[in-house]
C-alpha cells in the first residue's frame, strides 16, 4: 500500500525517517520554503520577577584541630551530617595528614573559642571530593542583629563564608556531638545548636535584596524528525577534558614546580609533605640491603646474569651513573639511597627480570620515603570509558611506552 505522505526534506514519496542526506541532490526549487513549516515545539520568552528576599541555607559546620601522623597540628572544617550513616574525608585532606589508607584514625579536638576535653576517633571513607562549598554563597552577617548572636562561643567562626569541607561526620557519631541545647533568635534567622565543640548554625536565613531579579526563558525551535533520528543513531562518544584539581596537594605541587627540557623531557620535584620529618642518613641500611641482594644472587646464578644485564642497560642508556668514593657518604640533605631488589618472572614475554625500587622501606626514624610524599590523584583510565572508546573504531591497537618513567627527570 502506497504512503499518502511525502518526505518533509525532499518531498519524495517516502517517509521522512528514510531520507538519505548524502544521496539527496534535490534542487532548491523542489523544496518548499522552510519558513512555511511550523516548528514542532516553541517556547516563549518570559520575564518572571523574583521575591525581594533570598533564602540562605546553613548547614552545621565545625572548625577543629587535627593531628597528622607526625604530631603536627592543623585545622580542618567538619560538616555534621545527620543524613549520612558513615563518615567521609576528602582525599586532599588525608594526604595533608599523611594517613594510611587502611585503619587510619584521626584524633579530633575543638579549636574555635571553646575548650573541649572530648576527642573523637574517626574511621572515614575517602572520597576525591566530599561536597560543594558550604554555604553555597557567602552571607553578609555584618547587620546589628547578627552582632548580638555571634557573641556565642561558635564552633566555626567562618560559618557564613563559603568554603570547602574536609571531613563529614555521619549519624554514627553526630548525635554524640550535640548537647541538646537550642536557641532561636527570630523567624527569619536559623537556629543555633550547641555541641561539644561550641555552637553551630543550621537552617534558613532570608536576606533582603535591593532590586528585583529577573529570569528569562528564550525562544527555541525543535524539529521532532531530527530529534527522533538522533535517538535512532549511535552518537559520538567524545572524551571529556581532564581538569586539574588544585585542591589536591599532589597536583598543585606538580603544576607549580614541574618544567620541560628542550627535548620535551619532564623535570619534576619530589612532592614532599609540608610537615614531613627530616630524612636521616640511610647509608647503613642501603649497604645492608645491598649485601642481602648479593647473597641472593650467589644462590641463583641465572638471576645474577639477568640482573647484571639489566643494570648494564641502565648504564649504557645513561639512566644511572657510577658514584665515586667521595660521593658515597653525602649529607642526608643531598643524598638518599633508594633500596631495590630483583624480581624474576619466567613467564614474562618482555622482561624476565625486573628491578623494583623500594620506596616503602622505613629508615631509622621509622618512616619511609613514600610516607613523606603526597600520593596524588589516580591516573588510570576509567574502565567503562575505555571499553566505549574501544568499540568506536574498526581496528584497535594496544601498546605501552617502553621505559616511560625513566624519561622523567626527578
Amino acid at each position: 500500500m502506497s504512503s499518502k505522505h511525502s518526505c518533509r526534506k525532499c518531498w519524495s514519496r517516502h517517509h521522512t525517517l528514510l531520507h538519505d542526506e548524502q544521496s539527496s541532490s534535490t534542487s532548491s526549487s523542489q523544496v518548499p520554503n522552510q519558513s512555511n513549516q511550523v516548528p514542532a515545539v516553541t517556547t516563549q520568552c518570559l520575564r518572571i520577577p523574583t521575591p525581594n528576599q533570598v533564602p540562605h541555607t546553613f548547614l552545621p559546620t565545625v572548625v577543629a584541630t587535627v593531628e597528622d601522623k607526625w604530631g603536627n597540628k592543623m585545622s580542618c572544617r567538619i560538616l555534621l551530617d545527620s543524613g549520612s550513616t558513615i563518615p567521609f574525608a576528602s582525599e586532599a585532606f588525608v594526604q595533608r595528614l599523611g594517613l594510611s589508607r587502611t585503619n587510619g584514625r584521626v584524633s579530633v579536638s575543638c579549636s574555635a573559642r571553646v575548650t573541649s576535653g572530648r576527642k573523637l576517633d574517626v574511621n572515614a571513607f575517602i572520597l576525591n571530593k566530599l561536597t560543594s562549598h558550604i554555604p553555597a554563597q557567602t552571607v553578609n552577617i555584618s547587620a546589628a542583629l547578627w552582632q548580638s548572636i555571634i557573641k556565642l562561643p561558635l564552633a566555626d567562626l567562618s560559618f557564613a563564608e563559603s568554603a570547602q569541607i574536609d571531613v563529614l561526620i555521619g549519624s554514627d557519631q553526630v548525635w554524640n556531638i550535640y548537647t541538646g541545647d537550642k536557641r532561636q533568635f527570630g523567624p527569619n534567622l536559623p537556629i543555633w545548636l550547641n555541641t561539644i565543640f561550641g555552637w553551630v548554625v543550621a537552617g534558613t536565613h532570608f536576606s533582603k535584596i535591593e532590586a528585583d531579579l529577573t529570569a528569562e526563558s528564550h525562544h527555541a525551535t525543535v524539529n521532532i524528525d531530527d530529534l527522533f533520528r538522533s535517538f535512532m543513531e549511535v552518537e559520538d562518544v567524545k572524551p571529556t577534558p581532564q581538569e586539574i584539581d588544585m585542591a589536591d596537594p599532589g597536583e598543585a605541587h606538580f603544576v607549580s614546580t614541574h618544567t620541560r627540557h628542550i627535548n620535551g623531557t619532564y623535570i619534576v620535584n619530589y612532592p614532599f609533605m609540608e610537615n614531613a620529618p627530616v630524612i636521616p642518613s640511610n647509608f647503613s641500611q642501603a649497604v645492608t640491603r645491598f649485601l642481602h641482594m648479593e647473597r641472593r644472587l650467589k644462590r641463583d646464578p641465572a638471576l645474577k646474569t639477568l640482573y647484571i644485564n639489566f643494570m648494564q642497560e641502565y648504564l649504557s642508556l645513561g639512566h644511572m651513573a657510577r658514584l665515586g668514593p667521595s660521593e658515597v657518604e653525602c649529607h642526608p640533605s643531598e643524598c638518599f639511597y633508594l633500596a631495590h631488589q630483583a624480581v624474576l618472572k619466567p613467564d614474562s614475554s618482555t622482561s624476565n627480570c625486573r628491578v623494583v625500587f623500594d620506596g616503602s622501606c622505613k629508615d631509622s626514624s621509622g618512616y619511609s620515603l613514600n610516607e613523606r610524599l603526597y600520593i596524588g590523584p589516580p591516573i588510570q583510565r576509567d574502565l567503562f570509558g575505555a571499553c566505549v572508546r574501544f568499540r568506536q573504531h574498526r581496528y584497535e591497537f594496544s601498546a605501552g611506552i617502553e621505559k616511560i618513567y625513566r624519561g622523567i627527570i626527578v
